[in-house]
């Protein structure tokens, strides 16, 4: 069943781990969007928010109300997307390595480093794919 935009928002894993009111949330990316530094692809209920910071060069955040299954190919549907506008690099950070471990999975070489803890102590990663 496919998802409004805000329903992906209020139903993804990422916001409700993050305890921030899903408005607030959906009104930032929706905002930031406004801008040619920001972008939203979605690929089934997922969405990618990205920050272009170099030509390039982009960081990611997802908001995922799909399967872990259908989240896989969403990602490599993502990736592909991304290598074809001309990205060469994409990042994000998490706490979750089964993300970083989804991402592997897809084919695409992923640096992870960690880089210090999150709001609620757990340990942050952030992975780099060159896509």
């Amino acid at each position: 069943m496919r998802m409004s935009t805000q329903d992906i928002v209020k139903d993804s894993t990422e916001v409700k781990e993050s305890g921030m009111d899903w408005r607030k949330a959906y009104a930032a990316i929706y905002q930031s969007i406004q801008s040619p530094k920001y972008r939203v692809i979605r690929h089934n209920n997922t969405l990618f928010w990205y920050r272009i910071d170099l030509p390039g060069v982009a960081q990611m955040f997802v908001f995922n109300a799909d399967s872990y299954k259908n989240l896989f190919r969403n990602f490599k549907e993502f990736a592909k997307a991304m290598h074809v506008a001309g990205f060469k690099t994409v990042y994000g950070d998490t706490h979750d390595l089964n993300i970083i471990n989804l991402i592997k999975r897809i084919g695409f070489p992923v640096n992870v480093q960690m880089i210090g803890l999150d709001s609620k102590g757990r340990k942050l990663y952030r992975g780099t794919v060159n896509v």
